[in-house]
């Protein structure tokens, strides 16, 4: 190798190093190549939260390899959809439409079983009695952070440490016994004489069972419980991932 080969080599050599560098550093900060457009384009992250074993994800028709919960990065803005799949359960779509360099977070997957059904609790299982008192004050989160109000037909939530305030949708009935679920993130409700579970994106909402003027309902970790006024009966509907085994 004469020493203008050489040159030319190391020159090529470090032209390639710094390249990569560069590149390394650009999507270590959130950009990716667009071979079309020749161009680095700013992309966002996908949080999604939530313990929901065996499920399949697809984000925008592509199978996802990891479980949840998890973040997925390079996405680029704009309306993304996402489908998570379990045996035995209703199959849960969103539409999310993610901004530059933001993360769009979804807090909390719960799937619903596609057979709903509340069971008297069993004999062993003691309910405290206190489960159904609201909170103090009403609508304060199980876990404390945040309130949740209605205000003419619209649902809000607050953050307490911030003073956040989030709308999360309007109605065209009324809606009463507005509840955050046990993770703090899914809204428990009454409407149109009915139960109502729905997450904050609303795009996933289930009726659950008749709801009557006195019944009550309350959320603990992965179970929603209801009170019968009539009869004084507390059943439970179980959505954890054993509950179908």
């Amino acid at each position: 190798m004469n020493s203008f080969t050489r040159v030319l080599f190391e020159i090529l050599l470090i032209a390639g190093f710094l390249g990569v560098s560069v590149y390394t550093v650009l999507s270590i900060h959130g950009y990716k190549y667009d071979i079309e457009q020749n161009d680095f384009e700013k992309t966002s992250i996908i949080d999604i939260g939530g313990e929901v074993s065996g499920a399949v994800v697809f984000i925008d028709g592509v199978k996802q390899d990891k479980t949840l919960p998890f973040a997925i990065r390079d996405i680029e803005p704009g309306l993304h959809y996402i489908v998570i799949q379990k045996p035995n359960f209703i199959v849960y779509r969103a539409s999310v439409f993610v901004e530059t360099d933001l993360v769009t977070k979804i807090d909390s997957i719960v799937l619903m079983p596609e057979k709903v059904v509340f069971t008297l609790i069993k004999p062993d299982e003691i309910i405290d009695e206190k489960l159904f008192i609201p909170f103090d004050p009403e609508g304060l989160s199980p876990k404390g952070g945040k309130i949740i109000y209605m205000k003419n037909r619209e649902m809000w939530s607050r953050d307490l440490a911030s003073g956040t305030e989030k709308f999360i949708s309007r109605f065209s009935m009324p809606v009463y016994n507005v509840k955050f679920f046990a993770d703090d993130y899914h809204v428990m409700f009454a409407a149109s004489d009915m139960l109502n579970f729905c997450d904050q994106l609303m795009q996933n909402c289930y009726s659950l069972r008749k709801f009557s003027e006195g019944d009550n309902f309350a959320s603990s970790e992965e179970k929603i419980y209801f009170k019968e006024k009539s009869s004084g009966k507390i059943l439970v509907l179980d959505l954890s991932q054993n509950a179908l085994k």
